[in-house]
């Protein structure tokens, strides 16, 4: 820690640093530098020029990240909490990934692998942040095959399975809880890579990362699949959504996790040319898997037998994105949720109202399958609970409020109105695919697939600018614009 401070001086004490100031006349200016390096390669400080110079480092650097790409929406409030989200993600953002925050109150900084920041950093122009994300993780797989297989440590083939909170250095550093059962997380970790790869189709850094989605799709094919005596493929018992009352048989959510896993494994593995008999086995579970998804005949429920409600029917669509609106059960669980969200309401079971995240993930499931009227409609739920700078928190209302400035409901937030806008299935880009009718006078710039930039406008209704611009990774396949 450093104490810098223009004209005074700065010294050491017992009680830590101080600053005598000479003769002090008007504005007085002066700043703490950290400097936190776990490798220990370096202890000095960096330089410190002047106020004016740190300033003016810290607006260029701001600038150039905020200006990447730009959404103006006609709705001051969605407006001021997206601006605020992106402001929150980047804050939070470490050398290793982002965390729910860098706080005592927010579990100290450590990662969770269950968050959706992909689809909010990839459509911003964040790549860089994204493609940290997923180093970070694929930094951790020798401690995640440890805990997965720690009779064949030196097996770089083996099933990998990560901690549900994890340091720098991947250690367990969540309390004792049924939390800890969780196995979602290593599909939501390979959907965060499948969103690197969208964006922006690196064969190198597909191939860099490749050991997390092959150790991933072999966790869940050896230790988390099972068939029934009634000839179904399942998910076995686990910790689902920790709202849910116990652990649960074929849940839902983790199921769709587990399919993305299979899914995006197999499809990285037929791009590289390896691991051929395991990619068939993969999408084979895969496959089985999907057909025997929860349900009740009408609509997918939770897990298995399940009577009550939970966000998590929505997993199919946000975040995996393996249903779609052609599939009329993950429709109408969309639907039944947002009917009854306030019955599953907050992260835990406390508080009489639907939390900021829920809401958000209910409006980007509907932007998906193209009901931007529910999608606004449940933003502005999200961003009713948002606090005096528009900041999400886990839960805010009468009487109840934790964790603000949350990270994870910030990347929710951002997903869903970029989805309302801009919206991409292969290399078929979708303008305004789920706006609200109110909506008349929008624009923005957003990236599409594979390096591609859009830039669209809206007057009164009408569309009066609409161009594509390509960048050094486009992999050269033509575009189809459709404007919905």
């Amino acid at each position: 820690v450093r104490l810098l401070c223009e004209g005074g001086v700065v010294r050491a004490t017992d009680r830590g640093l101080a600053a005598t100031l000479v003769k002090p006349r008007g504005e007085v200016k002066f700043a703490l530098v950290f400097t936190d390096d776990f490798n220990e390669e370096s202890r000095t400080a960096p330089a410190f020029a002047s106020w004016d110079a740190l300033r003016a480092e810290h607006v260029a650097r701001w600038t150039e990240w905020i200006e990447r790409t730009f959404v103006k929406i006609p709705d001051a409030r969605l407006q001021s909490v997206y601006d605020c989200a992106l402001y929150t993600l980047k804050c939070w953002s470490t050398p290793w990934s982002i965390p729910v925050g860098i706080l005592p109150s927010h579990w100290n900084g450590a990662f969770f692998g269950f968050t959706f920041f992909g689809p909010a950093l990839g459509a911003t122009g964040h790549e860089d942040d994204l493609r940290k994300i997923a180093r970070y993780w694929n930094s951790l797989v020798p401690a995640a095959r440890q805990r997965a297989s720690r009779a064949y440590p030196d097996d770089t083939t083996a099933d990998i399975r990560y901690c549900w909170l994890s340091d720098e250095f991947g250690n367990e550093t969540s309390g004792n809880g049924r939390w800890r059962e969780h196995i979602q997380h290593m599909g939501t970790i390979c959907k965060e890579i499948e969103n690197c790869w969208l964006y922006r189709e690196d064969m190198t850094f597909l191939k860099e990362v490749y050991p997390v989605l092959r150790g991933s799709a072999e966790f869940y094919a050896n230790q988390a699949v099972y068939e029934t005596k009634d000839g179904k493929t399942i998910i076995g018992t686990c910790c689902d959504m920790e709202r849910l009352a116990t652990l649960v048989r074929n849940p839902f959510q983790t199921t769709c996790a587990a399919i993305k896993a299979l899914q995006f494994a197999a499809f990285a593995a037929a791009r590289l040319g390896i691991d051929g008999d395991k990619a068939e086995r993969w999408m084979d579970l895969a496959r089985r898997l999907r057909r025997d998804l929860p349900h009740d005949g009408a609509k997918y429920i939770p897990y298995a037998g399940a009577k009550d409600r939970n966000v998590s029917v929505l997993s199919g669509a946000i975040p995996y994105r393996i249903l779609w609106a052609d599939d009329p059960k993950q429709v109408a669980a969309i639907a039944d949720f947002d009917r009854n969200s306030f019955e599953a309401g907050n992260m835990v079971k406390a508080g009489s109202r639907v939390c900021s995240w829920f809401a958000a993930w209910t409006a980007a499931a509907q932007a998906l399958i193209g009901d931007g009227e529910g999608a606004c409609r449940n933003l502005r739920l999200s961003a009713a609970s948002a606090g005096r700078f528009a900041e999400i928190f886990e839960i805010n209302e009468p009487g109840l409020m934790s964790i603000p400035w949350t990270s994870s409901p910030q990347g929710t937030f951002v997903e869903a109105i970029n989805t309302m806008l801009l919206r991409c299935e292969g290399d078929t880009i979708f303008i305004a695919p789920a706006v609200p009718k109110a909506w008349k006078d929008f624009s923005f710039r957003l990236k599409a697939y594979d390096d591609v930039t859009v830039d669209v406008a809206f007057e009164k209704g009408r569309c009066v600018l609409k161009e594509l611009s390509y960048g050094p990774a486009w992999s050269g396949r033509p575009k189809k614009v459709v404007k919905e």
